[in-house]
C-alpha cells in the first residue's frame, strides 16, 4: 500500500520542479532587462504552468492509481464479508468516469459480486448494495451520489447559486471551468450540496434555540455602544408538489439580514419616489433564507441573531412589513428590540393609494403621494388617517385601507423620533437581497420549483451573500465526506 504514496510524493516533486523551472525562466528575465519585467509577463508564466499541470495532470494521477495494491484490497474484504456469511466473487475488470475539477478520469476496476442467491438477499439487507467495488471505497467514489468530486460538486453548487438558471450555470461550468455538465445534474448536484449544508445549519439553530428553555441566555450587563438590525421579509414561490402546509403549490419564502450599526455606512443622498434621503450601504451582514415553515426560519433567524451580537447591544431594532408573524415574532424571540415599521413599505402602501384614489391622475397622485410621506416622516400619522379615512369614504374604498393599514401600526411608525434617535427606518437592504434571492430566479414568471430545491437554492445564496460560503458550505459539506480541511 506504500506504493500510493511514493506515487503522491512524484507528483508533488513534478509539479515542484514544474514550478522552480518557471522562476528559473523568471530570474532569467530580469537579469537581461531588470526592472523590465511586467505583470503580463507573471501571468503569461503561470498560465503556461497551468496547461503544463492540466497536459501532465491524466498521467500523474494514472501514476498514482497503479500504486494501489488492488488485490490486496479484493482479498481483505472478500474475507471481512465471509466472516459475516455473504461469500463474494471477483469480476471483470470494469470502467467508471469521475468528474473532478479539472478533467474526468476513467479508471478501470474490479467489482465483487455475491455467489449465491442467499449471499445476494443478506449483501442487500446489510448494505442496500447488489456489488462491492474495493477500489471505489478506498478512494471514497463509493459514498458518492454523483460520480463526481466533492471538490467538483462545491465548484458546481457556487456557479449554480450565482446564476440566473441551470442552463446558464452550465455554460459558465463549460466556458470557464472545462466542466461539461447538462442542467439536470447540476440541479442535483446544488441540492445535494445545500441539503448537506442546510441540515448542519439547522442542527446549529436547534442547538442556540433550546438554549433559552433550558437556561437564561447569559447577556453581557455592560453592552456594546451601536444598534443590531434585524430585517425581515417574506414573499411566495410557485412549488410544484403540494406543499407541506397544503396551500396547493404555494410556498412561503421568508427572508432576513442581521448586521450592526458599524457595518452600515452612508452612500450619499438618493431620492426615493419624490422624498429625499440618505442612502444605506451595507458592507457586512448575514442573510438567512428559507422556504417554508414559519417556525424553522424563526429558529434559523434567532440563532443568526445570537452569533452576530443579539443581547451584547444597547439597542436591537427590527424593521419589517406590519403583518402579524411579525408581531409574533418580535415579542417571543426579540422582545426588547425596537419594531419599526419598514418606511419602504409603508410609502409603497401610500403611493398605490394614492394611485387608486386619483384614478390614476400621475401629476395628482404624485403630489398628494410625496405631501403623505413628508407627513409620515414627522410622525404625523394621525393627520395622515384623519385624510385617508375621508378620502376612503368619498371613494367607498372598503378593501386595502390605507388608514386601517397605519393604525393597526401606529405604535412602530414614530419616524422622527427613530431618525432623531439615529436609527435606519428603511428596508432597502432587505429590498436589495430579495431581488437576489427571490426575484432573479425563484420567482420568475412560470417557474415552479421543487421545495427542496427551492429551499436548498436560497440558503445557498444567503450564505453566498453573507460571504460565508467557505464556513457554512464548503467545511460542513467536506465534514460530511470525512475530508480534512487544507
Amino acid at each position: 500500500m506504500a506504493d500510493i504514496y511514493e506515487g503522491y510524493v512524484d507528483y508533488l516533486a513534478n509539479i515542484k520542479l514544474l514550478f522552480l523551472s518557471f522562476i528559473e525562466d523568471i530570474d532569467m528575465e530580469l537579469s537581461k532587462t531588470p526592472n523590465l519585467l511586467s505583470i503580463n509577463k507573471i501571468e503569461q508564466y503561470f498560465i503556461k504552468l497551468d496547461n503544463e499541470l492540466k497536459e501532465n495532470y491524466e498521467i500523474w494521477i494514472d501514476n498514482l492509481f497503479k500504486g494501489i495494491n488492488e488485490k490486496f484490497l479484493i482479498a481483505k474484504i472478500r474475507e471481512e464479508y465471509k466472516n459475516n456469511n455473504i461469500n463474494l466473487k471477483t469480476n471483470r475488470r470494469a470502467p467508471i468516469t469521475i468528474q473532478t475539477l479539472h478533467q474526468k478520469l476513467t479508471i478501470n476496476r474490479y467489482s465483487l459480486s455475491p455467489i449465491s442467491k442467499s449471499d445476494a438477499d443478506n449483501l442487500l439487507a446489510r448494505e442496500g448494495v447488489k456489488n462491492i467495488v474495493p477500489v471505489d471505497i478506498f478512494l471514497g467514489i463509493a459514498a458518492l451520489p454523483i460520480k463526481m468530486t466533492v471538490g467538483a460538486m462545491l465548484k458546481v453548487a457556487e456557479i449554480a447559486q450565482g446564476s440566473s438558471s441551470f442552463i446558464s450555470a452550465s455554460s459558465r461550468l463549460r466556458n470557464d471551468f472545462g466542466i461539461k455538465l447538462d442542467p439536470k445534474t447540476i440541479m442535483s448536484v446544488t441540492n445535494h450540496i445545500g441539503e448537506i449544508a442546510l441540515q448542519n445549519e439547522m442542527n446549529r439553530a436547534d442547538e442556540i434555540y433550546a438554549r433559552p428553555r433550558r437556561v437564561k441566555l447569559a447577556f453581557p450587563e455592560k453592552k456594546k455602544e451601536g444598534v443590531l438590525y434585524i430585517q425581515v421579509e417574506s414573499a411566495t414561490v410557485n412549488i410544484r408538489e403540494e406543499d407541506e402546509s397544503a396551500n396547493s403549490g404555494r410556498e412561503e419564502i421568508r427572508l432576513g439580514i442581521v448586521y450592526n450599526s458599524y457595518s452600515a455606512r452612508a452612500s450619499g443622498e438618493m431620492t426615493r419616489r419624490g422624498i429625499a434621503a440618505e442612502g444605506r450601504e451595507i458592507f457586512v451582514k448575514d442573510c438567512v433564507s428559507y422556504v417554508g415553515s414559519l417556525e424553522t426560519f424563526q429558529k434559523l433567524l434567532f440563532a443568526c441573531a445570537i452569533r452576530n451580537g443579539y443581547g451584547e447591544y444597547a439597542r436591537t431594532a427590527l424593521i419589517g412589513d406590519g403583518v402579524d408573524w411579525i408581531r409574533d415574532m418580535k415579542e417571543n424571540l426579540f422582545p426588547d428590540a425596537r419594531w419599526i415599521l419598514d418606511f419602504y413599505r409603508l410609502r409603497e402602501r401610500v403611493w398605490d393609494f394614492g394611485k387608486l384614489y386619483f384614478s390614476g391622475v400621475i401629476p395628482a397622485y404624485t403630489k398628494w403621494a410625496k405631501t403623505t410621506c413628508e407627513q409620515l416622516m414627522k410622525s404625523e400619522s394621525k393627520t395622515v388617517v384623519k385624510d385617508a379615512i375621508e378620502k376612503e369614504k368619498e371613494k367607498n374604498i372598503v378593501t386595502n385601507k390605507l388608514s386601517d393599514y397605519i393604525s393597526n401600526n401606529i405604535m412602530n411608525i414614530d419616524y422622527a423620533k427613530y431618525l432623531e434617535d439615529g436609527l435606519d427606518i428603511d428596508g432597502d437592504p432587505i429590498e436589495s437581497a430579495n431581488k437576489i434571492f427571490l426575484q432573479r430566479d425563484v420567482k420568475r414568471p412560470g417557474t415552479r420549483w421543487n421545495l427542496s430545491h427551492a429551499r436548498n437554492m436560497v440558503f445557498l445564496r444567503a450564505k453566498m451573500e453573507s460571504g460565508k460560503w467557505f464556513g457554512d458550505v464548503v467545511a460542513p459539506v467536506k465534514n460530511f465526506y470525512n475530508i480534512k480541511i487544507i
